[in-house]
């Protein structure tokens, strides 16, 4: 028959060993927060990243666009300036070249209109190329998420009466957990890493297809000054 000193002994002991058992897992605990830190850090940078992203690619594309669209005015207006003062010297010397105008005028407002047309199918053209890698921001977002989540069901998924067997628990998940944070982290700096070249690349795409709507206006103002010279002398 054990005395009560005896009894309070193995209380004591019992009761260290709790302590004990809940200090382990507060640690298991701490550990899980600091690597979900990690993971939370990782998906805020890749979700700045994505919105700074989308925003360059449309100031880029914005840019390029205005910058084409001022090559054609250069091209457009002076040709008009051109024909119109041509009308008007046919006009004072006894002549109706009004004709010859308004033609010339409506041929550049239709190469006008085509290119503002065509600049817009380029920025169409564009946005889908890099489709794919806002996709990749998107999924990598994602896969933070389910880390984190992954993570949130250790401890009730662990839950036990036994502190022994909820330590064993945790820990036997933390290995899975360690890998799903270092992959999502090579991913997201993979995924990072990418984006800024496929800016570049888009940027240079744009220019170069947006050259093909200014070629064709000033060739068109080159036939619609020759058109108009040609009909004013006929006159």
């Amino acid at each position: 028959m054990k005395t009560p000193v005896a009894l309070a002994i193995l209380a004591f002991c019992g009761i260290l060993q709790s302590v004990s058992g809940y200090g382990m897992l507060n640690t298991l605990r701490m550990g899980i927060a600091r690597q979900k830190s990690t993971v939370q850090s990782t998906k805020n940078r890749l979700e700045r990243e994505s919105r700074q992203f989308d925003s360059k690619m449309s100031r880029q594309l914005s840019d390029a666009k205005i910058h084409s669209m001022q090559e054609i005015n250069a091209l457009v207006n002076p040709a008009l300036k051109s024909v119109e003062d041509s009308t008007k010297r046919s006009t004072a010397e006894g002549k109706d070249a009004t004709h010859c105008y308004d033609a010339a005028k409506a041929k550049l407002r239709e190469s006008s209109m085509k290119s503002w047309n065509d600049l817009d199918g380029c920025r169409d053209a564009v946005l889908s190329s890099v489709s794919d890698t806002q996709n990749n921001f998107d999924a990598a977002i994602t896969s933070g998420q389910q880390v984190l989540s992954y993570y949130d069901s250790i401890m009730t998924s662990c839950f036990a009466t036994s502190v022994q067997q909820m330590e064993s628990c945790v820990v036997g998940k933390l290995p899975e957990g360690a890998q799903l944070v270092q992959a999502f982290q090579s991913t997201a700096n993979d995924v990072i890493n990418n984006s800024a070249s496929v800016s570049s690349t888009a940027q240079v795409n744009a220019i170069n297809c947006n050259g093909g709507p200014v070629a064709n206006v000033r060739d068109d103002v080159s036939s619609a000054k020759f058109e108009a010279n040609q009909c004013v002398a006929a006159l």
